[in-house]
This record gives C-alpha cells, structure tokens and sequence, in this order.
C-alpha cells in the first residue's frame, strides 16, 4: 500500500488530515495508521468553501500536468516532477484572486 511506503521512505507522521472519505478513515488504510502509530485521524468539516477552492486548484493542477505530459512525450513515471513544475510555476504568478498586477 502507498501509505505503508510512504511511512517507510519519509517517516510517520504524528497527525494526519482528510477529507472524510471512506477510503481514507477505514479499512485497509486505517489499519495502517494504527499499526504505525498510533497516527491522530484529523477530519475536515464538510462542504467547507476552502475545500471547494483547494479541490479546483488540485483538479487545474492535475490538468496542466497531464497536458505537458502529453505534449512534451514525458513518461507517466515522471509525472511528480511535472507536478512540482506546475506547482513551482503556479506559486509565482499572479492570481485574480488576490488582485495583483
């Protein structure tokens, strides 16, 4: 499982924040936590505005990633460098949100 390599490569963590999703609070990937941790389960509140924006962000992330894949040839093994690419990108230029020019 990812989280068990995850745990293995970068350390377990003391608290660890979802979305609420049944995937992430039981079954296979709460055994994981309790037999690493235990690991504190914290749960976002539902339908928070923030978590609609971040989920856009995420969903646009994901987008520009696979299009410069796509475009570039670059094989699916590389796509985290891609993504910290667009992040890094991202991170510097003005947003309308925040009304800078």
């Amino acid at each position: 499982m990812a989280l068990e390599e995850l745990f293995q490569d970068v350390g377990v963590p003391t608290h660890m924040h979802t979305d609420g999703a049944k995937a992430l609070t039981t079954g296979q990937w709460r055994k994981v936590c309790q037999s690493y941790g235990p690991v504190k389960q914290m749960v976002s509140e539902p339908l928070n505005p923030w978590q609609k924006r971040a989920k856009a962000e995420i969903r646009e992330l994901k987008k520009q990633v696979l299009r410069i894949m796509s475009h570039k040839g670059i094989p699916r093994r590389f796509w985290d460098y891609v993504a910290e690419y667009v992040s890094e990108i991202q991170s510097r230029t003005a947003h309308p949100l925040y009304n800078l020019k």
